[in-house]
């Protein structure tokens, strides 16, 4: 009982710190400043032609497209998820399960910035993929969260 009651509160958290994390990307207006915004921003500062730049950037807004679509579904399951923590005796399989599918999910995020990262540097030549790496992972000047995209 005292398992169930540490894995209850366990998922509980979970849903929360989810929740939060929803409401801080409504606020910022879905907007989630995150890795493909900082990919993004790095592309914008190498110094590279423009064809290739303009394939960065496409590669990335893809990968946006898909994660947002990955996000729609991510809502939905955990509503599932808030549903089944909400009934008066939760069932402890249902919601590991459960778990298993949000966890899943999250992991295909992850494989979606991954791909386009991978992608991305493999278009570059061989000093701009050191610089682009330098600026994703913290190591370069002049890291931000505007996009670097040029107007027009």
């Amino acid at each position: 009982m005292r398992r169930s009651h540490l894995a209850s509160n366990l998922l509980l958290a979970l849903v929360a710190a989810v929740a939060l994390g929803s409401a801080a990307a409504a606020r910022s207006g879905g907007h989630h400043h995150g890795k493909l915004d900082r990919l993004e921003s790095s592309v914008g500062r190498l110094d590279i032609d423009s064809e290739t730049r303009e394939f960065a950037y496409a590669v990335i807004d893809e990968a946006r497209q898909s994660q947002r679509a990955l996000r729609e579904v991510m809502r939905s399951e955990f509503t599932t998820m808030r549903e089944l923590m909400e009934e008066a005796e939760p069932d402890e399989e249902s919601v590991l399960a459960q778990a298993e599918v949000l966890g899943g999910l999250h992991v295909e995020s992850r494989k979606l910035e991954l791909r386009a990262y991978l992608r991305v540097l493999a278009a570059l030549d061989e000093q701009s993929r050191d610089e682009l790496r330098s600026l994703v992972h913290g190591r370069g000047p002049g890291r931000g969260r505007s996009s670097g995209r040029e107007a027009g």
